[in-house]
């Protein structure tokens, strides 16, 4: 694998290690079948001062949705249209692969789009990296030295997973400007960013839910209490007091 043009600092194999588990996701057919996007962008040879510079070909979330998000924003961001903004971006640019992972529950389709440098994205070198990396999580068959040498070459895995709670779907909008950002930023900032990392977003973990506008601990059902009673202890084990659910700490008006 070509050396990243910034230089990266060598991170103990260990912190690269706990967060490299992520790469898995590299491993699925899914993403590994994929390529790059058909439309020629390729990164501009130097990189902008300005932290605004864009390229204009890459569509931002407000342009392909036709209003602000955050501020003034106007209403919510639906599933297919997060779906089609994934769509829209891996078409504009060569940084970004996109795909699905899974269903949820209903059938909806689990959207993700993996986002570095052009070169990162390419199947055979997602294969490179995710081998690396199950190379440096396992010392049984990886030495020091070229634990050390992964490390120091090899781009980290970020994962960036929005909307677990379906009632929480300002993660989702912060998923998208993050993936614009990174798929058309032109400044230095994120020139580096995308040559150290492979950023992997899910902008939505929980579509059901979204949908529905509640957590899904939070959603009585006929015949289902809110708050479950706890279970009577085994036989020889200390008396403890039960701990309170998620949805019993929500209603007494405490932090779950």
């Amino acid at each position: 694998m070509r050396p990243s043009t910034y230089p990266l600092r060598a991170a103990p194999a260990r912190r690269l290690a706990s967060t490299a588990a992520t790469v898995l996701l590299l491993g699925t057919a899914g993403v590994l079948a994929a390529t790059p996007a058909s439309a020629e962008t390729p990164d501009a040879a130097a990189c902008d001062t300005d932290p605004t510079a864009r390229l204009a070909t890459v569509p931002s979330p407000e342009t392909f949705l036709g209003f602000p998000l955050g501020t003034g924003q106007q209403r919510v961001v639906t599933n297919a249209e997060v779906r089609g903004y994934l769509d829209a971006v891996d078409v504009a640019s060569d940084r970004v692969v996109t795909g699905v992972m899974s269903t949820s529950v209903l059938g909806q389709p689990l959207p993700y789009a993996v986002v570095s440098d052009s070169r990162h994205v390419r199947p055979e070198a997602l294969r490179k990296i995710a081998d690396d990396i199950r190379d440096l999580r396992d010392p049984r068959r990886t030495k020091p030295k070229e634990a050390d040498r992964i490390a120091a070459d090899t781009a980290a895995i970020a994962w960036v997973a929005a909307n677990v709670h379906g009632g929480e779907k300002s993660g989702t909008d912060a998923a998208l400007k993050t993936l614009y950002e990174l798929a058309a930023g032109l400044s230095c900032d994120v020139r580096q960013r995308n040559d150290n990392l492979v950023t992997i977003i899910v902008p939505t973990q929980n579509p059901d839910g979204r949908d529905a506008s509640r957590r899904q601990n939070d959603w009585p059902r006929p015949g289902c209490p809110r708050a479950l009673p706890a279970p009577a202890p085994r036989p020889g084990t200390p008396t403890r007091r039960p701990r309170a659910t998620s949805v019993a700490l929500v209603d007494a008006g405490l932090p779950g």
